[in-house]
């Protein structure tokens, strides 16, 4: 391997390689971006280099738990009369390749199970009364679509995958590795005879520490591809080519934007001084490039003439860890813009995620399948006594599970009396719309409820619409007196019907709780706080979060009951701006 090799347009390939002769033991890759006619070609290339005998096995993101790690076989099952395990995705995939379609949306529960098989090499299954252990070593290919404002791919997944490749980054033709697939299983046959000094460890382990990746797998990975290099160049040791193309493939690509940094003309200073007669080094292979007897012997004693700096530098461009440690900082402080909504189990709709024992009475919807799983072990016994073809008993019933996303709504009362409420509207339209910026991202709604003189009004229904939002702001007038007990009764009715549709309400209260109208309408009534305290223990019992800001110009002692009467979160902010009050709802969503 020259050191051409190392150049951004190889890199692709030589990983495709790579993952053919050491999949199990880097565990597999990550291809980062959307996909297109580049993705594809890369997962081409990788096909021809991987043994075509092997098992290349799709799961979609739609994959169920007993589809995924297997389960009891209904139809042997009750053919036999004794218990038929299936085998899952999983173990089919033992000795191939994995895939995982939108991987950054898997859910968890697949995710972990993916990678504990990563950890152990075998599935292990115990549901339908059956206990099973089988063998899957298999290499993930994770196709992750996320965008910037996306949730990422779960960590521990991430954390065992040792590739990673920028979808955009690549061409649409063929990959250029210099490899095919015979020469990756001769490679496979002698990568466990390739030796690896110990100093080779340290300077994985150092470059590691130097772009701030704190996982020690991605230092075994890296190791891992490094010999995988070595036995494709045909060597019995790890040189430092080798170990300088694996540090690339395996810590420098997984920060994202490296592969272009690559791509790049490095500045003339840090070229390093060569006549311009040298010839290029020969292949590692080849009878010029081998090392006399002495040198073998010091490197399989893990001595090398170098310090560990002075390696670490040689194994990655002048100037170039630097750069790329900076790069890595600032994408580790990226924090995803929103959520996708909490996740709550549901009786009757939603996506379903399992079963349970139970009767198909008020609104539970009947499992079949899982009902005749859990009656088929026992055909042979009751048969005896049974006339029908299958004999299901009441302890047999089993009903559906189903997980609903709860989406935020966000419900601004906001106190439009007083001589200051032009001030506080103008706050809280700077906030709404600065909270309407990521209802996309997070599935959010926002609702605005103003009251003033003797009533309360739904200003904003609860919408994702910025253009509503401005319009109701802007033709909102203030002054006038306090009907605080009408605002809350009318933000409780509001945040129930939430609740009824299935979303989160969150209630932010703005005001300084100078009630002065009860709920009759009469002004300077003096029940008109008890009453306002009242229907805040009323909303404080249905389990809401609420916010209570106070924008009195002095932190006041009614609106600190008011908020423990609510069981809110306090916030006294009598100079508060939009951006204040926009963290202050992101951090009581939280």
């Amino acid at each position: 391997m020259t050191e051409s090799a190392t150049s951004a347009e190889m890199l692709p390939g030589l990983a495709a390689a790579v993952l053919a002769v050491a999949g199990p033991s880097i565990g597999g890759v990550v291809l980062s971006g959307p996909s297109g006619p580049g993705r594809d070609a890369w997962l081409q290339g990788l096909l021809q280099h991987l043994d075509p005998a092997r098992p290349w096995i799709r799961v979609p993101i739609s994959v169920t738990d007993e589809r995924l790690l297997g389960g009891l076989d209904l139809g042997a099952t009750l053919s036999s009369g004794k218990p038929v395990f299936s085998s899952g995705l999983l173990a089919q995939a033992d000795g191939g390749l994995l895939e995982l379609r939108m991987a950054e949306r898997q859910s968890p529960a697949t995710c972990a199970a993916v990678a504990a098989v990563l950890d152990e090499g075998c599935v292990r299954v115990e549901r339908d009364g059956l206990t099973r252990v089988e063998p899957a070593r298999f290499t993930v290919a994770a196709l992750d679509e996320a965008v910037e404002d996306d949730a990422p791919l779960d960590l521990a997944l991430r954390d065992r995958l040792g590739l990673t490749i920028e979808t955009a980054q690549l061409g649409d033709g063929p990959l250029l590795s210099g490899f095919d697939a015979e020469d990756c299983r001769v490679a496979r046959a002698r990568m466990a005879q390739v030796a690896v000094a110990d100093a080779d460890y340290d300077r994985v382990c150092s470059t590691s520490d130097a772009l701030g990746i704190s996982s020690p797998r991605a230092a075994l990975q890296t190791i891992a591809a490094a010999r995988a290099l070595a036995a494709l160049g045909g060597a019995g040791h790890v040189d430092d080519t080798a170990l300088a193309t694996a540090t690339l493939l395996v810590l420098v690509l997984r920060i994202p934007g490296a592969l272009e940094m690559l791509g790049a003309e490095p500045p003339a200073e840090d070229a390093p001084d060569m006549p311009e007669d040298a010839a290029p080094e020969p292949p590692s292979g080849s009878p010029e490039s081998a090392p006399d007897a002495q040198q073998n012997d010091s490197v399989a004693d893990g001595q090398r003439p170098d310090t560990v700096d002075d390696a670490d530098t040689a194994s990655l461009p002048s100037g170039l860890l630097a750069s790329l440690a900076q790069l890595a900082a600032s994408q580790r402080q990226r924090v995803p813009a929103g959520r996708a909504g909490a996740r709550a189990r549901a009786r009757h709709r939603g996506r379903p995620i399992g079963n349970r024992a139970g009767l198909p009475v008020d609104g539970n919807r009947l499992d079949v399948p899982a009902t005749l799983k859990a009656a088929a072990p026992l055909q042979r016994l009751r048969q005896r006594r049974a006339t029908a073809p299958v004999a299901v008993r009441a302890d047999d019933l089993r009903v559906r599970v189903f997980q609903q996303k709860r989406s935020t709504t966000t419900l601004f009362v906001v106190d439009a009396s007083g001589s200051a409420a032009i001030q506080r509207l103008a706050e809280t339209k700077g906030a709404v719309e600065l909270l309407l910026a990521e209802c996309y991202v997070r599935r959010d709604q926002v609702a605005l409820i103003a009251f003033r003189n003797e009533h309360a009004e739904l200003l904003l229904p609860p919408t994702r619409s910025l253009v509503r939002a401005k319009r109701a702001l802007s033709s909102l007038p203030g002054g006038g007196a306090t009907p605080l007990a009408h605002g809350l009764a009318m933000a409780r009715d509001v945040s129930d019907a939430c609740s009824e549709r299935g979303e989160q309400p969150l209630i932010v209260v703005m005001t300084d709780a100078r009630a002065n109208v009860d709920l009759d309408g009469v002004r300077g009534g003096p029940d008109a706080f008890e009453q306002a305290l009242a229907i805040a223990r009323d909303i404080a019992t249905r389990g809401h979060t609420v916010l209570s800001i106070d924008t009195g110009r002095r932190p006041g002692q009614r609106a600190q009951q008011l908020a423990d009467a609510l069981q809110a979160r306090y916030l006294p902010l009598p100079f508060a701006d939009a951006h204040t009050v926009c963290a202050a709802v992101r951090g009581a969503a939280a």
